[in-house]
């Protein structure tokens, strides 16, 4: 198994974090094991984070709601205040996780949120959400220059690279409520957005695969997928998802290399639409998950499935690896599910819901494989992000106090309510790599998480725990707690690198491990795999490159296998505090980590 190569430091981060290696206040080894980054986002009021991205150099960005007047706003941005109620909020960070580049809002006098970010390759910003603002900042030439008149409206909206400039802006919509969940970007610069609406007038394009709506009870929604052109003045396509006869929601959206649309949601619906052949047919309970993807212009379905029990069912994050084949997340009460032989967790864990994740075959026939995740209490999965070889990483909430702590996870808060948390679940299902929750003494909601080129995980979210975990380094620059409830951004390095080829020869399939603990005082674990035996060497190197303690160079057995570096070089003497890399070297193979050393 493989993961991203994890070679390559952010030189702002590297700075950061030798800066936090230094620092008094780290107490004990086992502060936070992987944390690199970690800050507030809020003012005195409430808010939101719901999506986070990155871009080529590893700055993260991050979008939500706030209803606070404090919220950080730098200046030179767009909109440099709140105007109503609640408005959109968009911050850009240096790769460190909380040096803020640039923040602000955009809105008008009403309620104003941001449920989905997607980041060009120039740095521009694209953003949808809802809006019952009827002077939402429009652009010139916009689709749609009219709030349509119902509850809320959907709004698409792109910013330049440096938040100054609103390259468009239109509202999305009609007559009902209109709810768009989720963006993607296609190499044209076209945005496709997904969501669900109660408007029987949505706009629509003639030859998709539903035109219109006329619903009938119990129908209070459908789903939609909308294509905008790269100006955001037209659409390429648009049409609903769903029946007439029952509720249909998108939480989900992924666009493959081919221009297709993978959607995921929940549905109400018993004659919801499904393919010939797909893995689910039959509607199974409450309510359905589904997972559903368009040809490129939306006229047919490639494929559409059901996956449910007789509980309730939804899926919410979707992702797609190089061969088509399909990722997803969400979390049911269905007890059975008929999950495939190998499942991590083949037993339902208890309370209200599990976390489910699973993987369907590129033309929907089969659930290649399929997990609950969970404790004897509530437990959700949100958000998904995809390595390039397919292991998935994941973040949600919940509210077991047994929820599975793996690899160095932390431990939980022991207080009441839900806890945020990350995991990393193997290719195959089978398991869970690490685990654990990331919360404090109140209530929090991991909602986002996006992968780094560095291998580093990015979650976002909001709690209202005064005591979120932090890495304690006030000159590192993580914003304080605020009142009521913040948003929050956690950089942590838990992915398995990718063993890069150094020599000809056959693989000994290496796979390296995080140390563990990682920030460490006096020692640290370092915990590799050979698949065969082979000549292996583990060194350990400085940040200028320099080879300064050889653990050990031998021939190895095939196997798990776990060496301790105690922070000295090879002349037994004690190295300076700062970042490390473990680097292992096996036959044709390397992988590097990174390891924090303080004193």
């Amino acid at each position: 198994m493989h993961r991203h190569a994890t070679i390559t430091l952010f030189p702002a981060l590297l700075g950061v974090v030798l800066a936090m290696a230094t620092s008094p206040c780290f107490g004990s080894e086992t502060l936070y094991p992987g944390l690199v980054g970690s800050t507030f986002l809020g003012g005195k009021d409430s808010d939101y984070l719901y999506a986070t991205a990155t871009d080529l150099s590893g700055n993260v960005y991050v979008a939500g709601s706030s209803g606070s007047v404090g919220y950080p706003s730098t200046p030179g941005v767009y909109q440099g205040n709140k105007l109503g109620g609640l408005d959109v909020v968009i911050t850009k960070l240096a790769p460190d996780g909380y040096t803020i580049l640039w923040s602000g809002f955009l809105g008008g006098i009403g309620d104003d949120e941001a449920r989905a970010i997607a980041v060009g390759d120039q740095g521009e910003i694209y953003l949808c959400g809802t809006t019952t603002s009827p002077d939402f900042p429009m652009a010139a030439n916009p689709f749609d220059d009219s709030h349509s008149g119902g509850p809320h409206d959907g709004f698409v909206a792109k910013l330049s690279a440096d938040g100054a400039q609103l390259l468009y802006s239109t509202f999305l919509g009609g007559g009902g409520t209109d709810v768009p969940r989720a963006i993607a970007l296609d190499p044209s610069g076209a945005v496709v957005i997904a969501g669900f609406t109660g408007s029987n007038d949505y706009p629509t394009t003639t030859g998709v695969v539903k035109e219109s709506r006329t619903p009938v009870f119990p129908d209070g929604a459908d789903g939609f997928v909308t294509k905008l052109n790269p100006s955001g003045a037209g659409l390429i396509y648009s049409t609903y998802l769903g029946t007439n006869t029952g509720t249909d929601i998108i939480y989900g959206l992924a666009l493959d290399s081919a221009g297709r649309v993978t959607v995921t949601g929940r549905t109400l619906s018993p004659g919801f639409p499904t393919t010939p052949g797909a893995y689910d047919r039959s509607f199974g309970g409450e309510w359905d998950g589904f997972v559903t993807r368009l040809h490129q212009d939306a006229t047919a379905y490639e494929f559409s499935t059901l996956w449910g029990g007789a509980g309730d069912d939804e899926l919410h994050g979707v992702a797609i690896d190089g061969a088509g084949d399909v990722y997803v997340c969400g979390h049911t009460s269905s007890v059975t599910l008929g999950l495939p032989p190998g499942a991590y967790q083949a037993v339902y864990g208890g309370g209200d819901h599990d976390g489910l994740i699973g993987k369907f075959s590129a033309d929907g026939t089969s659930l290649l494989f399929g997990t609950f995740l969970g404790g004897g209490g509530d437990d959700l999965a949100h958000d998904l992000a995809l390595s390039s070889a397919g292991d998935i990483c994941l973040t949600g909430s919940t509210s077991s106090a047994d929820f599975p702590v793996v690899g160095g996870g932390f431990p939980s808060s022991g207080a009441p309510g839900f806890d945020s948390y990350a995991a990393w679940v193997t290719l195959d299902g089978s398991q869970l790599d690490y685990s654990g929750y990331l919360g404090g003494d109140g209530s929090d909601e991991g909602r986002s998480v996006v992968l780094r080129a560095d291998g580093h995980t990015v979650v976002a979210g909001f709690t209202d725990s005064g005591n979120f975990p932090l890495i304690p380094n006030a000159a590192a620059g993580n914003r304080p707690k605020d009142d009521g409830i913040d948003g929050f951004v956690s950089i942590l390095d838990l992915a398995e690198p990718q063993p890069v080829s150094v020599a000809s020869g056959l693989s000994t399939g290496l796979r390296l491990l995080a140390p563990t603990p990682n920030p460490f005082l006096s020692k640290t674990a370092i915990r590799f795999t050979l698949a065969r035996s082979a000549r292996t060497a583990v060194r350990i190197i400085d940040p200028r490159g320099r080879i300064i303690r050889q653990l050990i160079d031998q021939e190895l057995t095939s196997g798990p296998h776990t060496l301790t570096w105690t922070g000295t070089d090879d002349r037994g003497i004690a190295v300076p505090p700062g970042v490390y890399w473990v680097e292992v070297i096996s036959s044709n193979q390397r992988a590097r980590r990174t390891t924090v050393l303080l004193r």
